[in-house]
């Protein structure tokens, strides 16, 4: 009896060990012939098809396969642009890998913004979520009916929806729950950048929704403007802050210096 016991004991925990051999990554695929373009977090198991993702990572990339359990550090920002039916759609994943720290640290951090003819009508993680406990495992942009396609494990449906030809709203993270909100509710702030001189690289931080959303503008001629809204508080990161002007609400902002960090903050004139 206690031979038998032993053998089945040893039988699950191999079972065990075996089943829970995964990895994860971001399927990206724009299907022009179809009108659409899809956005999937996807799960490989068993040793043969891991080892082979793993050492072949680079070369899946080129087939905008990304893997979200890299090596801790190896943050990614894939920036993906398809003109479909009239409709410039820029797609922005964030893909942060497991730390190995703290809560949460096993698992991945991958995030999404989505930017539909210049505007941002999409800003939420993607896959499985430790700090809300959630999961959004696929998002379809459907260009020529201007709809975002979300499925959400919260939801009695199962997915939600951004109607865009019926309303200017964005999908966000709101109380835990994947929501499509009224754009001016969510971004009250309207800004606008104007760049005096030339300007080599312009990182903008909205550090008012989550995740955060950057933009980034580069190589700016003078008198090149950009005009967008903001929930708020933000960062700007730029080389020399008195090539830009900087506008929030119609009201111009001035530079000055914090004498105790030594950096710049913004000031109403």
């Amino acid at each position: 009896m206690r031979i038998t016991a032993t053998i089945l004991l040893s039988s699950l925990l191999v079972q065990t060990a075996s089943a829970d051999y995964y990895t994860e990554f971001i399927r990206y695929e724009a299907q022009p012939e179809f009108s659409r373009i899809i956005i999937s977090s996807e799960t490989i198991r068993g040793s043969r098809g891991v080892d082979h993702f793993r050492l072949k990572a680079k070369e899946y990339e080129l087939k905008n396969m990304f893997w979200t359990r890299g090596r801790t550090g190896e943050s990614k920002r894939i920036k993906k642009v398809e003109f479909m039916d009239g409709h410039e759609i820029t797609t922005i994943i964030q893909i942060y890998p497991p730390t190995g720290r703290g809560q949460g640290g096993a698992v991945p951090n991958c995030y999404l913004n989505l930017y539909f003819d210049g505007k941002l009508k999409a800003n939420f993680p993607i896959g499985y979520n430790h700090r809300f406990n959630l999961l959004i495992p696929k998002i379809v942009i459907h260009a020529q009916e201007k709809m975002i396609e979300a499925s959400f494990n919260k939801t009695e449906e199962g997915v939600v929806f951004n109607f865009m030809n019926y309303g200017d709203e964005i999908l966000i993270i709101q109380d835990a729950k994947l929501k499509s909100l009224k754009t001016k509710e969510v971004l009250p702030g309207k800004v606008r950048i104007s760049s005096r001189k030339e300007v080599k690289e312009l990182r903008f931080v909205d550090e008012g929704l989550y995740p955060p959303v950057e933009r980034k503008f580069s190589s700016l001629k003078p008198g090149k403007t950009m005009e967008f809204r903001m929930a708020g508080p933000f960062r700007i990161y730029c080389e020399d802050l008195a090539r830009i002007d900087l506008e929030v609400d119609g009201k111009k902002l001035l530079r000055s210096k914090d004498s105790e960090s030594g950096n710049f903050k913004f000031q109403y004139q």
